[in-house]
Parts: C-alpha cells; sequence; structure tokens
C-alpha cells in the first residue's frame, strides 16, 4: 500500500530514530505526549481534527504513556485521515520481556479508537509489521463545543446558600450555553430557566447517602457532552472558563488543581492515587504516596468525586456503581473502569478550584530526602502507632 508522505502530515518517531528535514511534515517524538501537558497548547501548529495523516514509528512497543499518544492522535486526526503504524513484530500472543506484544497495543488502540477506526491494510513478517487504520467519524459527538457545559451539583439541602453562590459564580463565566442541575432539594424558589432541580427521594433505601444514584441521575439528564459533576465544598476561580477555552475541548476526564479555599499553597485531594488494600507493613513500606506531583501520572489515579469534569457520552457508557454509597470509595471504583474502558485521564495544572475543608485538609508539598528515608520513617511511625491503638481495641472486646 502506498503510505507516501501527505502535505499535511504529522511522525511520531521514536527519539532514537535520525529524523531528516521535511518541511511539508511535522515531526514530534514519544515525549511530545504526556497525560499532565496540554497537548494542543504545547503544540499550537497542530488543530484538533485537522490532519490527514498520522504515522507512528517504534513508539507503542515501550513508551509508558501509550495511551496519551493514541488518544491524541485520534484527536489529531481529521474523520476519513489515515494512522500509519510501524512496529516491531516480536510478539503476538506472549508480552515481551523488553516490548509490548502487538495484542498489547492493538487492545489500547482499539479501546481508545472505540468503533471510530477500521483497519485497511496490515503486513507483517517475524519482525516488521506495518498496519493501516483509517478514521472514520470524529471523536466528538455533535453539538460538543467548548461553548456548552452542563453543571451538576450533589446536594443534601443543608447548604443551599453555597449553592445559590456557585449558581451566581457559574453566571459570571458568560458560557453561551449552559446549565446547572441539582440534584437534591431545590435550594431556592427563585431559580433561573437554565436551573434544574432532580428530586432525589427516591434514592434513599436506608441510612446511607445514594451518591452514586444521584450522580448518574445527573448523568443521564445532563444537555451538553461537557459535563460537570460537584460537591457543594468546591468553587471555582475566576479564570477557571478562560484556562478552559485555552486548553480546548478534547479531553476525556480532566483534572485540575484543588486548593483550599483561603490558603492557596494548600492543596487537597486533587491527584491523588488508590493503591489498593495495603494493611501490612511490608505493603505500606513499598507506596511511594498517595498523592502526586503534578508533572506525575499512574494507570492507579482516581478522580476525586468532589469534582469530576468528563465528557457526557463517556460517562453514559459506564456510569458510576449504583450499589455503592457516599463514603464507599464510588469514584475510585469509577475511575478504575473508566481506565479499563480506555478512557485517558488527564491532569491541567494551570486551572484551579477551591474547596473548602470539611472532610478533606489541605497540605503542602513535603521534601524527603534521598529515596525518601523520611516518608518510610514516617509510614514505619504511623502503621506502629495505628497498630498498637487496634490491638487496644481488640483487647477490650469480648467473642460473646
Amino acid at each position: 500500500m502506498d503510505s507516501g508522505l501527505k502535505t499535511n502530515t504529522v511522525i511520531i518517531a521514536n527519539s532514537r530514530i535520525k529524523k531528516k528535514d521535511n518541511p511539508e511534515v511535522i515531526q514530534l517524538t514519544e515525549y511530545d505526549f504526556h497525560p499532565c501537558h496540554p497537548f494542543f497548547i504545547e503544540h499550537p501548529d497542530i488543530k484538533p481534527e485537522a490532519i490527514s495523516h498520522v504515522i507512528i514509528k517504534g513508539v507503542l512497543e515501550q513508551y509508558e504513556y501509550i495511551r496519551t499518544v493514541l488518544r491524541y492522535c485520534d484527536y489529531m486526526l481529521a474523520p476519513g485521515g489515515l494512522l500509519d503504524i510501524y512496529f516491531y513484530n516480536a510478539h503476538f500472543d506472549v508480552p515481551g520481556f523488553a516490548v509490548r506484544g502487538r495484542n498489547e497495543w492493538q487492545c489500547e488502540l482499539s479501546l481508545v479508537f472505540q468503533d471510530r477506526v477500521e483497519l485497511i491494510h496490515c503486513d507483517k513478517d517475524s519482525v516488521n509489521g506495518h498496519f493501516v487504520y483509517r478514521k472514520n467519524k470524529s471523536c466528538l459527538p455533535e453539538g460538543d463545543t467548548i461553548d456548552r457545559w452542563s453543571f451538576g451539583i450533589v446536594s443534601d439541602g443543608r447548604r443551599n446558600e453555597r449553592i445559590m453562590d456557585i449558581i451566581r459564580q457559574i453566571k459570571t463565566f458568560n458560557i453561551k450555553e449552559y446549565e446547572v442541575i441539582i440534584c437534591g432539594p431545590a435550594p431556592s424558589q427563585n431559580l433561573d430557566n437554565n436551573v434544574r432541580v432532580i428530586d432525589d427521594s427516591s434514592f434513599y433505601s436506608d441510612l446511607r447517602i445514594p451518591i452514586s444514584k444521584k450522580k448518574n441521575a445527573i448523568i443521564s439528564q445532563a444537555r451538553y457532552n461537557n459535563l460537570i459533576i460537584m460537591h457543594d465544598r468546591i468553587s471555582f476561580s475566576d479564570g477557571w472558563y478562560g484556562k478552559m477555552k485555552d486548553y480546548g475541548n478534547y479531553y476525556d476526564c480532566l483534572c485540575t488543581r484543588i486548593l483550599m479555599e483561603g490558603a492557596n499553597d494548600s492543596r487537597m485531594n486533587d491527584w491523588s492515587v488508590f493503591n489498593g488494600f495495603h494493611t501490612t507493613l511490608k505493603e505500606k513500606l513499598k507506596v511511594r504516596k498517595i498523592v502526586l506531583d503534578y508533572n506525575e501520572w499512574t494507570p492507579c489515579v482516581y478522580v476525586s468525586g468532589g469534582f469530576m469534569q468528563i465528557k457526557r457520552d463517556l460517562a453514559q457508557r459506564i456510569l458510576l456503581n449504583p450499589n455503592l454509597y457516599w463514603g464507599e470509595k464510588e469514584d475510585v471504583d469509577f475511575s478504575q473502569r473508566l481506565v479499563i474502558s480506555g478512557v485517558l485521564i488527564e491532569f491541567y495544572s494551570d486551572n484551579v478550584l477551591y474547596s473548602e475543608a470539611r472532610r478533606f485538609y489541605g497540605g503542602k508539598k513535603r521534601k524527603y530526602g534521598l529515596f525518601g528515608v523520611r516518608a518510610m520513617i514516617g509510614t514505619f511511625r504511623r502503621y506502629l502507632k495505628e497498630q498498637k491503638s487496634f490491638h487496644r481495641y481488640l483487647d477490650s472486646m469480648q467473642v460473646l
């Protein structure tokens, strides 16, 4: 198959491959793609869904952020555009020791693109491989623009004035088309026409708070594809919407900085990691951190339940688990299923939200020195203290 270069072409080549001067193509390496760096801001010469041809050479076999590479290939390519992938064909059904097997990156590609690509050419031998895919439709649903937003606020009716403040703040952004959805009691009898209330009384079956059902109701009734689901402890910075317009409309699920109100150098749980069920000291000492730096990423990252910014069509496809209630890690479960489904969770450090210190309290970044020795000592001390307290609790009990 003829894969000659076209004038509207982006080449993503492994940084070990020598470049050749060619003014008719845009040349990138794997290091141009990072889930914590805003790609289209850093590459203003590339416009979303305006590239007719993307070529990948030797990148998918090893690069850590393979999902970011493939997702932005999707964002770059115009409908009808071609994705050429040249790859090292050493493994198929089994993972390699130094490189991914072909089935591994093919799985990732299909998760990312869903039904929006078709394989139109394949050529391979025991070492070299060349696949060509055609993108058959836009990665955004019809009507999805940066000028249309749905803001969903979860409420229990106890902080109505705070909710009214959030509504007034959203109004100052002068978004062309937006709506605010309150899931819970109406915060006022005098609401604007673009503010709707969802009655949540039927969601309650016991003393637990049906947070997942409330959020799913917002997802199902939202009109616009830029969807935010937030708790009433969150507020926006004055420049939040302007920063979002700078970032653009191409994202799956986007996290931003969340700082404590009144203490702007104190960050909340804005970029956190799920580390599993670690209950032994050995396991605890293996865990480096539960809060990431703003330039770090891991597949174990999760989206804080206090503020979720996600495309509605993706949220509708996955939804929160309705059997999980408030305080039962519904956000961790949702985030894990987002990752499994091919969603890219990114972080945008230039934008800021604020949070009241109610359940969570902010913390300043600490430096632990070589290999995090101080962090390990602190973990060891906290483990022993908690273990001692737990044993006292057990000693105070009787079996019958």
